[in-house]
């Protein structure tokens, strides 16, 4: 069994490297993950790492043309001339974070937690903050809290809706006269 190595690509040219390898018998990962375009709700892959795949091979018995003279294939990654070898552990911490990518619908989500304020970017809802309360297992869908008359509603929304709100800092104010306090 070989190492992994990272290909680096020319722009857009992943999928073709791809399947050029597969065709070839060589293990590949190039790991994607599926977003809801926000104009035609159409689900569209996308390289979690754009211009990179991996390839487990035997550097010593491989043949120069198998991974140098592919369309679309810029090199391997190297350095000081030598190909960077990537442990096989961290290989597998990238597909368990993929498999969390997908199941919360999407890198945008990934930092959210139940409780985390989120605004709402186009529909019925569009512009209005709300309370993240879950993704909804691999449907790309979230549930969020929305007040609606004094009362929290949960709605479901396409993941690709909702955005993380930043939390604001609010401004220190004295307790004599309100003035602002300094920051250190």
């Amino acid at each position: 069994m070989g190492a992994w190595v990272a290909l680096h690509c020319k722009a857009n040219s992943e999928a073709m490297v791809y399947q050029k390898l597969v065709e070839q018998g060589v293990e590949t990962y190039f790991p994607r993950y599926e977003i809801v375009q926000r104009d035609n709700h159409r689900r569209r892959s996308r390289p979690l790492f754009p211009g990179y795949l991996f390839v487990q091979v035997d550097l010593e018995q491989v043949q120069p043309h198998l991974l140098y003279h592919l369309p679309g294939l810029i090199g391997v990654v190297a350095f000081g001339g030598k190909p960077a070898a990537i442990p096989a552990e961290a290989i597998e911490q990238v597909r368990q974070r993929l498999d969390q990518v997908t199941t919360v619908g999407g890198p945008s989500l990934l930092g959210l937690q139940k409780g985390d304020s989120v605004r709402i970017l186009q529909g019925p809802f569009k512009d209005l903050e709300a309370v993240f309360d879950g993704a909804l297992d691999g449907r790309g869908r979230v549930r969020v809290l929305l007040d609606v008359l004094g009362r929290l509603s949960r709605v479901e929304l396409p993941a690709h809706e909702v955005q993380k709100v930043a939390p604001t800092q609010r401004e220190r104010r004295s307790r004599g006269r309100g003035r602002p306090l300094l920051a250190h």
